[in-house]
């Protein structure tokens, strides 16, 4: 495995979005794409995940001054990180909680919505954000998905 350079991490996040196509064909030239750009790199699909996984854990482990920090041991969940199974089980609890407002709950009725009946529309960056701070909400309250 290889570390992946800035101007192939770049052209990977142009291609990613486009894997939301609904047509297959393009979902498969895209991932075709993604494949020589990362075998161009000398890379492969695992040296992406990788370095996906160390992004997340990096946001993660940043403080509000910008300095690392030691990571948590109980953190809550980002949902923009969460599975399909794990986003429906946080949001069915976000929705039947009082600990959030009327708009976060809406939110999370609207999202819940999204997620069954369209499963493969990208949730725009803003609306993973608004809900992880909900749920963050329900996380410092105990509950657990």
């Amino acid at each position: 495995m290889s570390a992946l350079s800035p101007e192939s991490i770049a052209r990977v996040a142009k291609l990613i979005p486009m894997l939301s196509s609904d047509k297959a064909g393009e979902v498969v030239a895209v991932a075709a794409a993604i494949e020589r750009t990362l075998r161009a790199a000398a890379c492969d699909w695992h040296d992406l995940a990788d370095h996906l996984g160390r992004e997340v854990q990096a946001v993660v482990y940043i403080d509000i001054m910008g300095r690392k920090t030691k990571p948590p041991s109980d953190l809550p969940p980002l949902f923009q990180t969460l599975r399909r199974s794990a986003r429906l089980e946080w949001l069915d609890h976000a929705v039947g909680s009082d600990l959030l407002d009327d708009a976060e709950r809406a939110l999370c009725i609207s999202l819940r919505a999204q997620i069954y009946s369209q499963p493969h529309r990208t949730i725009p960056p803003r609306h993973c954000a608004a809900v992880s701070v909900a749920l963050g909400k329900l996380w410092t309250a105990g509950v657990r998905a």
